[in-house]
């Protein structure tokens, strides 16, 4: 039977969990780790598929899914045991930018806060300083420094004050 392709689907896990066509891209995860790169810019036409594999990125390394072996299995990243080890290892903040259509600066501006406020909520447990956990506060709170400080709290970025206190 044919598998269904997804058009548009930017979703990895859903992908996967729905058995929809998925041509094996795992091969970049390993090119990328051993290439040793500190940046990576990836740049491509629209609809090549940059949110599909930053998506599958994140589900591959992310604390977050980590015995999520159901994602990978069959693929290709799947065959060495060096990178299984490595499956659900490390905190990922994944931030994209890609469902930003607005028409207008102004409005564009505002989505990209309500993007950047939610996912500084979703880690805001990285920042817990009683804890002992910096090694992730300085890039989240550079990323402050691009929203207007009016609308700081307009879109959910309540903790802020608080956390840099």
């Amino acid at each position: 039977m044919a598998r269904t392709v997804s058009i548009g689907n930017q979703d990895f896990e859903s992908i996967r969990r729905e058995n929809y066509f998925y041509v094996d891209k795992t091969h970049f995860i390993k090119e990328w780790w051993e290439c040793g790169d500190s940046v990576t810019l990836i740049n491509r036409p629209r609809r090549f598929g940059k949110t599909l594999n930053m998506n599958m990125l994140e589900k591959f390394f992310s604390v977050e899914y980590a015995g999520r072996e159901d994602l990978f299995q069959g693929l290709c990243i799947w065959e060495e045991e060096k990178y299984r080890a490595l499956q659900g290892t490390y905190p990922v903040i994944m931030l994209s930018f890609a469902k930003v259509k607005e028409t207008t600066y102004r409005n564009a501006q505002k989505k990209m806060c309500q993007i950047i406020a939610s996912v500084y909520n979703h880690f805001y447990y990285l920042l817990d300083r009683e804890k002992g956990i910096w090694y992730m506060a300085a890039p989240l709170e550079a990323l402050l420094f691009l929203i207007p400080s009016s609308l700081f709290f307009r879109f959910g970025l309540k903790r802020y004050q608080s956390a840099g206190s």
